[in-house]
């Protein structure tokens, strides 16, 4: 009760606070669609990075789902639109799943009656958010941040001190919340830097906006299963439409362009019908030479 009253309250606020897009849907096993498209009018003074923050979406997402914007000056009244449309990660529908090519995290609540989607920052180059299967081993409100020893070494470099213990408020980059993930030091928290969510530029921890870790901290528990998985290219029922959605594949050594192709096609065989297959090949290959095939957008199959 406690944990479902506070979600509600929490709803209540983002609702008067921001003009932010849905993060819940109701959802059943054989759903593999959720959500959809939206747009916006920008104003003289956006950015899409701007628009990205308004509407609590992710940055990268978002410069991808609208590549014949210019980023930082789209113009006045142009239609951005907005990355609301999710294709599914092909996945056992439990608990955290983050999918590093999208920078999207899916909560499934117990029983799949819902699915709860939030886009994420994770680690840059260098600093690669990992792979794996692993639990939430505690919830922290308020965490504190002590630094390991490799990034104090990034900071000394940089000629800038970092104290060996940042306590929690407004400069600690944690937020308001921090998830650990498993025994590792890798955290699913906050941030005190919201521009960063939607795009690669953590230690390799996840970040969400505030209002987001703040609704997943009161949705999940302790033991909550945690999946980190890399799948490039989605493909997904809505009825009787099919849909296709990709995105760039993760920078280093974990995919590449030609390894998500095949990866994907191998798994559509078992999936799809010959006609089908034809029909998604044929999509791929024109989406590719229009330079679509990235752009994070549900694309219609069928």
């Amino acid at each position: 009760m406690w944990k479902t009253r506070n979600a509600l309250t929490i709803l209540v606020i983002l609702c008067v606070a921001f003009p932010v897009s849905a993060t819940s849907f109701l959802t059943r096993t054989d759903h593999q669609v959720v959500g959809k498209s939206s747009t916006v009018l920008s104003k003289f003074e956006d950015t899409i990075y701007s628009i990205a923050l308004e509407y609590r979406v992710g940055a990268d997402a978002l410069v991808s789902a609208n590549p014949d914007v210019d980023p930082w000056l789209p113009g006045e009244g142009v239609a951005i639109e907005l990355p609301t449309h999710y294709v599914l990660p092909n996945v056992k529908r439990e608990g955290i799943v983050i999918n590093l090519p999208e920078m999207r995290l899916y909560y499934f609540s117990p029983g799949n009656s819902s699915v709860h989607v939030y886009p994420v920052g994770i680690g840059r180059q260098g600093w690669e958010t990992p792979l794996l299967e692993s639990t939430i081993s505690s919830i922290v409100k308020n965490p504190t941040w002590t630094p390991p020893q490799s990034i104090h070494l990034e900071y000394k470099k940089a000629g800038l001190d970092l104290p060996k213990i940042v306590p929690a408020g407004t400069d600690n980059p944690l937020g308001e919340y921090a998830l650990r993930i498993g025994q590792s030091s890798y955290l699913i928290h906050g941030t005190n830097n919201p521009k960063g969510v939607g795009l690669r530029v953590s230690h390799g921890c996840i970040r969400l906006y505030p209002e987001h870790i703040a609704e997943l901290a009161s949705l999940i528990d302790v033991d909550t299963p945690v999946a980190i998985i890399n799948q490039p290219i989605k493909l997904g029922r809505d009825g009787s439409k099919l849909y296709l959605q990709a995105h760039k594949p993760v920078q280093g050594d974990l995919y590449n362009h030609s390894e998500a192709l095949h990866r994907f096609f191998e798994n559509a065989k078992s999936t799809l019908s010959p006609s089908e297959l034809s029909q998604v090949k044929r999509l791929i290959r024109e989406s590719l030479e229009s330079g679509e095939l990235y752009s994070g957008v549900a694309l219609p199959v069928i």
